[in-house]
Protein backbone atom coordinates (compact mmCIF):
# COMPACT_ATOMS: atom_id res chain seq x y z
CA UNK A 1 0.00 0.00 0.00
CA UNK A 2 3.16 2.84 0.82
CA UNK A 3 4.42 2.05 -2.46
CA UNK A 4 0.93 2.84 -3.93
CA UNK A 5 1.10 5.91 -1.78
CA UNK A 6 4.55 6.51 -2.35
CA UNK A 7 3.95 8.00 -6.18
CA UNK A 8 3.91 11.32 -7.84
CA UNK A 9 1.20 12.88 -9.01
CA UNK A 10 0.75 13.42 -12.50
CA UNK A 11 2.32 16.59 -13.88
CA UNK A 12 4.11 17.51 -10.11
CA UNK A 13 7.71 17.90 -10.33
CA UNK A 14 10.48 16.46 -8.33
CA UNK A 15 14.09 16.77 -8.24
CA UNK A 16 16.58 14.59 -9.63
CA UNK A 17 20.96 14.39 -9.65
CA UNK A 18 22.16 12.83 -12.88
CA UNK A 19 26.30 12.49 -12.37
CA UNK A 20 28.00 12.87 -16.33
CA UNK A 21 31.40 11.37 -16.83
CA UNK A 22 32.02 12.05 -20.23
CA UNK A 23 29.75 14.84 -21.43
CA UNK A 24 30.47 18.75 -19.78
CA UNK A 25 27.39 19.19 -17.13
CA UNK A 26 27.28 23.00 -18.11
CA UNK A 27 26.39 21.84 -22.13
CA UNK A 28 24.01 19.65 -21.17
CA UNK A 29 22.38 21.80 -18.52
CA UNK A 30 22.27 23.99 -21.70
CA UNK A 31 20.86 21.70 -24.04
CA UNK A 32 17.99 20.43 -21.25
CA UNK A 33 17.17 23.81 -20.58
CA UNK A 34 16.58 24.55 -24.60
CA UNK A 35 14.64 21.37 -25.07
CA UNK A 36 12.24 21.35 -22.26
CA UNK A 37 10.12 24.68 -21.90
CA UNK A 38 9.27 23.97 -18.29
CA UNK A 39 12.35 22.30 -16.63
CA UNK A 40 15.23 23.89 -14.56
CA UNK A 41 18.31 22.19 -14.25
CA UNK A 42 21.47 23.56 -12.99
CA UNK A 43 25.34 22.08 -13.06
CA UNK A 44 27.32 21.55 -10.91
CA UNK A 45 30.85 21.87 -12.15
CA UNK A 46 33.13 20.22 -9.02
CA UNK A 47 30.77 16.94 -9.59
CA UNK A 48 30.29 17.12 -13.26
CA UNK A 49 26.19 16.85 -12.54
CA UNK A 50 23.27 18.71 -13.27
CA UNK A 51 20.47 18.96 -11.24
CA UNK A 52 16.76 18.89 -13.05
CA UNK A 53 13.57 19.63 -11.56
CA UNK A 54 10.83 18.04 -13.67
CA UNK A 55 7.74 15.92 -14.01
CA UNK A 56 8.24 12.11 -13.93
CA UNK A 57 7.63 11.96 -17.59
CA UNK A 58 10.17 14.55 -18.42
CA UNK A 59 12.53 13.29 -15.82
CA UNK A 60 12.58 9.97 -17.73
CA UNK A 61 13.03 11.22 -21.26
CA UNK A 62 15.74 12.92 -19.31
CA UNK A 63 17.43 10.05 -17.93
CA UNK A 64 17.34 8.24 -20.65
CA UNK A 65 19.52 10.60 -22.62
CA UNK A 66 22.04 11.09 -19.83
CA UNK A 67 22.40 7.26 -20.32
CA UNK A 68 23.27 7.41 -24.10
CA UNK A 69 26.12 9.96 -22.55
CA UNK A 70 27.12 6.51 -20.71
CA UNK A 71 28.40 4.05 -23.55
CA UNK A 72 31.42 3.70 -24.92
CA UNK A 73 32.58 2.48 -28.01
CA UNK A 74 34.93 0.20 -29.34
CA UNK A 75 35.19 -0.71 -33.12
CA UNK A 76 35.52 -4.81 -33.18
CA UNK A 77 36.39 -6.68 -36.18
CA UNK A 78 39.79 -5.88 -38.39
CA UNK A 79 42.10 -2.74 -38.05
CA UNK A 80 41.61 -1.54 -41.64
CA UNK A 81 38.31 0.95 -40.20
CA UNK A 82 36.89 1.05 -43.84
CA UNK A 83 36.31 -2.94 -43.05
CA UNK A 84 35.29 -2.62 -39.35
CA UNK A 85 32.50 -5.19 -38.76
CA UNK A 86 30.69 -3.55 -35.93
CA UNK A 87 30.97 -1.66 -32.54
CA UNK A 88 30.98 -2.93 -28.80
CA UNK A 89 30.02 -0.88 -26.53
CA UNK A 90 29.62 -0.70 -22.66
CA UNK A 91 27.61 1.54 -20.47
CA UNK A 92 28.96 2.46 -16.84
CA UNK A 93 27.85 -0.96 -14.99
CA UNK A 94 29.60 -3.53 -17.42
CA UNK A 95 26.82 -3.91 -19.53
CA UNK A 96 27.34 -4.87 -23.29
CA UNK A 97 25.72 -4.24 -26.65
CA UNK A 98 27.19 -4.96 -29.50
CA UNK A 99 26.59 -3.81 -33.85
CA UNK A 100 27.32 -5.30 -36.64
CA UNK A 101 28.48 -9.07 -37.21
Amino acid sequence: MITQLDQPQPGSKHMQVYRLHIVEAQSVADLFKSSFSDIAAREDKDLNAITVFATASEQQRIAGAVNVTRWRFRGTGDHDVGRNYGYTAWDDDGNVSRTGR
